[in-house]
């Protein structure tokens, strides 16, 4: 278990932050969600999206929200939005792997957190998609609360309390 952490550590650097800045936008949603980063900015639009001054409601505002942070439309380049994003993403892997452990012990939380962070699916959306990305944190982070609320009331009372089975 000393080189689980350390692991989980080099994987994630691997899937996630290696190479974020080799190639330019990788495919539509990227480029748009740029183009309509940098259309609410100049258009003081902050409530719908907006793509050639035309209303878009593909997805929530919150879903641009990377690249209205991190867009620079003078550079033209993803890297600090795909920076962002990578972090965020390392932050759903350390999640992962906190309720793993915190639920079914260290090697279970360490080992999820590992598959999570070497799947395709989370580098590909870090890279492309970062609607789902908030989405699929978000709902781990509820997913947190409710088995911890599941897992407390099926354990077995505690030794000494008085519902405990003599």
């Amino acid at each position: 278990m000393r080189v689980a952490l350390p692991a989980l550590a080099a994987a994630c650097l691997l899937t996630l932050f290696f190479g974020l800045n080799t190639v330019g936008y990788l495919d539509v949603r990227e480029a748009r969600d740029a183009r309509v980063a940098e259309e609410l900015r100049s258009a003081d639009e902050w409530l719908t999206p907006v793509l050639g001054h035309e209303p878009l409601f593909d997805k929530p505002l919150p879903g641009y929200l990377p690249e209205l942070l991190t867009h620079d439309p003078v550079a033209e380049s993803p890297l600090a939005s795909r920076l962002l994003r990578a972090a965020l993403a390392a932050a759903l892997v350390a999640l992962t792997g906190w309720i793993g452990v915190f639920h079914f012990g260290r090697r279970a939380g360490f080992a999820a957190a590992l598959v999570m962070s070497s799947s395709l699916a989370l580098p590909l959306a870090a890279r492309t998609d970062a609607a789902q990305l908030l989405g699929t944190l978000a709902a781990w982070i509820a997913l947190a609360g409710f088995a911890r609320t599941l897992f407390a009331a099926a354990a077995p009372p505690a030794a000494g309390s008085r519902f405990a089975i003599a």
